[in-house]
């Protein structure tokens, strides 16, 4: 399982979650979990060098005060202070780009002979971004530390890229960032963090649902042959 940790980490540890409950193993709890994450701030700032102690500091300071109390998400701050651009050079950056599409497509590949070894079929949906949407949503990521200059504002760029990888690895493409981009909502994303809220998780829950439906009939057709003509 530790293999797939870099290409669908939240699944995977949903996965522990589960395994952990099932073995009726305790949960640390919530003021032992805001301890461990202080720790693991000091020991970053311990090592920090000038130009990220710089960055860190220019960072807001309401998400400092939370980044320094454990209670913010600790490796999308550690992120935004060691990558700035990091949501920049996808769009601007063709290294970035082609290593991106090449990573992309070798994952998927591996994943679709794995499915396809057990009888499974593989669809990849994206998740589009805070950063790609404008707004409040870009702000909220603005605010942790990154980059996030206008022109990002309804890029479709890098889905386009992921696009690009799932063609060639001959996986079906979902995409829900029409739908993302159409709804006005400043409650999409966990403030002072990248994940969707209750609202935004309900919003691409819907969204993936209907596109499933839509797509379900094709999967179905595993031998490649057309329809029948009525």
């Amino acid at each position: 399982m530790s293999g797939l940790d870099h290409v669908i980490p939240h699944y995977v540890e949903l996965l522990r979650v589960v395994r952990r409950s099932l073995a009726n193993e305790k949960f640390a709890s919530r003021s032992a979990v805001q301890r461990k994450q202080k720790l693991q701030v000091e020991q970053f700032v311990s090592t920090m060098t000038e130009p990220e102690r710089q960055r860190m500091n220019a960072i807001d300071r309401a998400t400092l005060d939370r980044f320094f109390d454990g209670s913010l998400n600790i490796g999308i701050v550690v992120a935004s202070i060691q990558t700035p651009n990091y949501f920049v050079d996808p769009v601007e950056s063709p290294k970035v780009i082609d290593n991106g599409v090449t990573g992309m497509r070798n994952l998927f590949s591996a994943i679709r002979t794995i499915s396809e070894e057990n009888g499974a079929g593989v669809v990849v949906a994206s998740m589009p971004y805070g950063a790609y949407l404008g707004g409040a949503a870009a702000e909220n990521i603005r605010r942790l530390g990154f980059n996030v200059p206008d022109f990002l504002e309804r890029d479709r760029s890098t889905e386009d890229q992921v696009s690009r990888a799932t063609a060639g690895a001959g996986v079906s493409f979902i995409s829900v960032l029409d739908g993302f981009q159409a709804v006005r909502n400043d409650d999409l994303f966990i403030p002072f963090d990248g994940h969707y809220s209750a609202a935004g998780t309900k919003l691409y829950a819907d969204l993936l649902s209907k596109e499933l439906m839509h797509l379900s009939p094709l999967l179905a057709r595993t031998d490649n042959s057309e329809p029948a003509q009525n």
